[in-house]
């Protein structure tokens, strides 16, 4: 993935013409990597949170994903770590 790379690819394991695309939100994670819809962020105490474009409010939410998360937090992705995708890392939202 290139440092300034505004989307990425990712084929479909099943059919590799099947496609999905994923842009950048323009914000990175505290390593300095980009996040990607779809992306996977760990916060300070370990709790996940999946990244959407929301198309009813035109912005990215951050959805908890993790058992132990059940109430709102406030979130700054900057301050996250990018731990996986929803496209490589399924076991992360289980």
């Amino acid at each position: 993935i290139k440092e300034n790379a505004a989307w990425i690819l990712f084929p479909n394991k099943n059919n590799i013409n099947n496609i999905e695309i994923e842009r950048c939100i323009g914000i990175k994670d505290k390593n300095g990597k980009p996040i990607f819809d779809g992306d996977i962020l760990s916060d300070y105490d370990g709790f996940k949170f999946l990244v959407r474009w929301n198309a009813l409010e035109l912005k990215y939410m951050f959805i908890p994903i993790s058992k132990n998360n059940t109430e709102d937090l406030d979130i700054y992705p900057n301050e996250c770590e990018l731990v996986g995708n929803i496209h490589e890392n399924e076991e992360l939202l289980k």
